[in-house]
């Protein structure tokens, strides 16, 4: 899949990614299950990836 997204789009998509990737993070700190833990690393790392594929 392909996305084109004008500059400010861009601009706009990172910073988003950039909040969700941070509040993931505390969210996973606070988190005692194991399980929904792994989803939530999960989801983060998948975010960075596609953030790091933005910048």
């Amino acid at each position: 899949m392909q996305l084109l997204l004008e500059a400010k789009e861009q601009e706009i998509l990172v910073g988003v990614l950039t909040h969700a990737v941070s509040e993931l993070g505390h969210e996973i700190a606070d988190t005692d299950n194991f399980d929904f833990r792994q989803d939530l690393k999960e989801r983060k790392r998948i975010l960075q990836e596609v953030l790091g594929r933005l910048t």
